[in-house]
């Protein structure tokens, strides 16, 4: 297993790579302070998992991560200090796995990177009919008509979790505990955003713009079943 930290702070990314270390004695680890070379290094390395800081010298994080989502949906895991809600809410809508706040307890992150590792490698399970859909959680993909549509892995439990609650709505609650395991500040705000995305996807890919219906005030639903 490959990690990449791109991380500012050296005393941060010496705790992690302790941590990361003790937990998977053979882990590579590929270090950099610096975003460009991160862009560049998840690309040339194929890193299984990313830590990345959102503060970093040369670029904020949120361009780092915009520019790997570009070309990987490897998990990313968002490590720093800041505590804004609207950190939250935009690192996590544009495609992070998890945020972890500084000081982060060693377990804790062992516990988060165990989670993204097991949702980016869905186990083999059921193929869902849905109208004129076929949806492979495993495969992260939908396919209609020739079509085919691939889901990042947030997407894919967001979908998969409404899938499998049908025809019952899911709140926002639930839905963040699926993802997360957590609440965390302004989650519910990010997991709107992603949606609204999912959305978008469905609608611009496969031609279904009203598949995951709102639940006003609560949450969400699949409907066309």
């Amino acid at each position: 297993m490959k990690t990449l930290i791109i991380e500012d702070d050296l005393s941060i990314i010496d705790l992690v790579v302790l941590t990361l270390s003790v937990a998977w004695p053979d882990i590579q680890i590929v270090r950099t302070q610096l975003g460009k070379e991160g862009i560049e290094l998840a690309e040339t390395e194929a890193p299984d998992f990313i830590i990345l800081d959102l503060g970093l010298p040369d670029m904020s994080g949120i361009e780092v991560l915009q520019e790997i989502r570009s070309f990987s949906k490897v998990p990313v895991l968002v490590l720093t200090v800041k505590k804004d809600e609207m950190d939250v809410v935009v690192a996590l809508s544009k495609g992070a796995d998890e945020f972890i706040s500084k000081p982060f307890r060693q377990m804790e992150l062992i516990s988060r990177v165990k989670n993204v590792l097991k949702r980016s490698h869905p186990s083999e399970g059921e193929v869902y009919a849905i109208g004129n859909l076929t949806y492979y959680p495993a495969l992260n993909k939908i396919d209609s008509k020739g079509l085919e549509l691939k889901l990042s892995p947030t997407e894919n439990i967001i979908f998969l979790y409404l899938a499998n609650q049908r025809p019952n709505y899911v709140t926002y609650r639930s839905l963040a505990l699926a993802i997360w395991g957590d609440e965390y500040p302004g989650c519910h705000k990010a997991i709107r955003v992603m949606v609204n995305q999912l959305r978008e996807k469905l609608d611009s890919s496969l031609n279904q713009p009203d598949l995951i219906l709102t639940k006003y005030g609560l949450g969400y639903y699949l409907g066309n079943w």
